[in-house]
């Protein structure tokens, strides 16, 4: 498993958000407990071009909701209900996808194999053993915080190879 990838920093996150995002979003490294086997969110896999596992990241519905929503022009009641609810939106989990395409971009060096992002998938989900290892016993480890102003704020768990 590759090993040694860069944890992004929170001002890399927060103008990787800032671009997509059309509100002010603030970016913070947090504590987050980690998903259990039945969490509500989302995965995002990252893999090498030989397509092992890299980096794992995981969404809580709040931070796709404040992601996402914005970009696909939901209204901020209708993503503060789903927070309350705990639920995702379909037209944020959409937009979240494509956030979640550019964050290759921050977990990339000129020291390690590039990463591409393989597939985002709603949570609960069945991964593949690989990358259940990667987030159950991760070389790395990064969790933000992410407010977007109105909207509410979640977490985002990156679990690094």
């Amino acid at each position: 498993m590759p090993t040694s990838y860069p944890a992004p920093s929170e001002d890399a996150v927060k103008t990787l958000l800032a671009g997509a995002v059309a509100v002010t979003v603030k970016v913070h490294i947090a504590d987050a407990p980690d998903p259990d086997d039945e969490a509500v969110g989302a995965f995002a896999s990252y893999v090498t071009e030989d397509n092992a596992p890299a980096v794992l990241a995981f969404a809580n519905p709040a931070a796709i909701n404040a992601i996402g929503g914005p970009m696909a022009e939901v209204e901020a009641e209708a993503i503060g209900e789903a927070n309350e609810k705990g639920v995702i939106l379909d037209p944020a989990f959409e937009k979240f996808q494509e956030v979640a395409g550019s964050l290759a971009v921050c977990l990339n060096s000129d020291f390690t194999k590039p990463v591409t992002l393989k597939d985002v998938q709603k949570a609960p989900a069945q991964l593949s053993d690989d990358t259940n290892e990667l987030r159950r016993q991760p070389p790395g480890r990064r969790a933000f915080r992410v407010d977007a102003e109105g909207l509410g704020s979640g977490s985002v768990i990156l679990y690094i190879g």
